[in-house]
């Protein structure tokens, strides 16, 4: 599986760093070629800054969560919810992780131009699909906290 090999889309001799350095030069001559090479990086760098945030905002509510169920003593229907909750905010982070995933262009990447630019678009659909499903499920998952706690409040008092 590529997500595990770390080595992946990098240049590991010298002749393979000059051979990347001479294609890339080729391509950023080419002003259409790099005017959209920038525009879908600054998309790839904008679904990257949402993930992190989102990461950031799942692993607040999980801490919550914990701290919450820390207070109770005794494990009961309303546990497992919230531990539900917890198990949802995992998998939307599982999805926010393969969002930050590092891709680099290859070599191979740059010898066709038009078909490096469309891998590129490939990668920020893939990035965006994903980011949206991680959202969507941390979005519904802190409504079912926000409806758990009042739930949890009503039947203290």
């Amino acid at each position: 599986m590529r997500i595990f090999n770390i080595k992946h889309d990098l240049n590991k001799t010298d002749k393979e760093r000059k051979e990347h350095l001479s294609k890339l030069k080729n391509i950023l001559h080419d002003d259409d070629h790099y005017c959209i090479f920038n525009f879908l990086y600054d998309n790839l760098n904008i679904i990257d800054n949402k993930a992190s945030s989102l990461l950031t905002y799942n692993s607040l509510i999980i801490a919550g969560i914990a701290i919450i169920l820390s207070m109770k003593v005794e494990a009961d229907l309303i546990t497992f919810l919230y531990i539900s909750a917890i198990f949802v905010f995992i998998i939307s982070s599982i999805f926010c992780l393969k969002v930050v995933y590092l891709h680099w262009s290859s070599t191979t990447d740059l010898q066709d131009p038009a078909k490096h630019l469309d891998e590129i678009l490939v990668v920020r659909e893939k990035r965006s699909i994903n980011y949206r499903f991680s959202w969507y499920l941390s979005f519904m998952s802190t409504i079912y906290i926000g409806l758990l706690i009042v739930f949890n409040v009503i039947i203290i008092l």
